[in-house]
């Protein structure tokens, strides 16, 4: 599984895991092929991020209130 998916014709949930936690943020963008396949790209510098320490979700997020 990717950790990247079509919600909807105009939305795209990612599933992270942060601090021992799963979220699923949405994103306001067309589910089109090739947003989906950035959103993948996006998810793969998100999890390098967590990793070396360095995400920070309300920022990553904005939009979203956590």
């Amino acid at each position: 599984m990717s950790g990247v998916r079509a919600k909807g014709p105009n939305r795209i949930q990612f599933t992270i895991w942060y601090r021992g936690k799963r979220y699923r943020p949405t994103v306001a963008r067309a589910s089109t092929e090739s947003n989906l396949r950035r959103a993948r790209k996006q998810l793969e510098d998100i999890e390098a991020r967590i990793e070396d320490g360095t995400f920070d979700f309300a920022e990553e997020f904005q939009t979203i209130a956590t």
